[in-house]
């Protein structure tokens, strides 16, 4: 931002967006002390202006995040809980997203490989991740369920 005295231009260069926009502030007295005042003001003002755009902007985007709770069971049975807000579309793109799940794609979709630092493998331990939504039994994969605020989704060995 660069402010000139006399005819004070004020150029909005980056911070708001505007690059080719001139803002022309006449300094009425013509005195310098008085101008120097006036674009200290004007520095002032434009701070307070760009910082509660940002402080806007990122309650905006907070505000669109959907809430929901993954239950997480070992081997040995034992759950543990973890609350999600993200703004992806489905389970499983917001799962991968936190590193919670990884997985391989089929033809039917992304097969869980893994759920919270935990392996299985169908052919070698005879065990797979199943998926529950809301306490039901899936009938939809990981990657096609989409989110729903304040569900419950489980993974547990099977």
């Amino acid at each position: 931002m660069q402010i000139l005295c006399g005819t004070a231009a004020v150029m909005w260069e980056h911070s708001v967006g505007y690059t080719d926009k001139d803002l022309f502030i006449s300094c009425a007295s013509g005195n310098e002390e008085e101008c120097l005042l006036g674009e200290i003001e004007m520095k002032k003002l434009l701070s307070m202006l760009l910082v509660l755009i940002m402080v806007f902007s990122l309650v905006a985007c907070g505000a669109n995040k959907t809430s929901f709770t993954v239950i997480a069971t070992d081997l040995d049975g034992k759950e543990t809980t973890f609350e999600i807000k993200t703004d992806a579309a489905t389970v499983g793109e917001a799962l991968v997203e936190e590193g919670l799940i990884k997985g391989h794609d089929t033809e039917y979709g992304l097969y869980v490989d893994e759920v919270n630092g935990i392996a299985l493998d169908w052919d070698k331990d005879g065990k797979y991740w199943a998926f529950y939504i809301n306490g039901e039994y899936a009938q939809t994969g990981v990657d096609t369920t989409n989110v729903e605020d304040g569900a419950v989704y489980t993974f547990k060995p099977e």
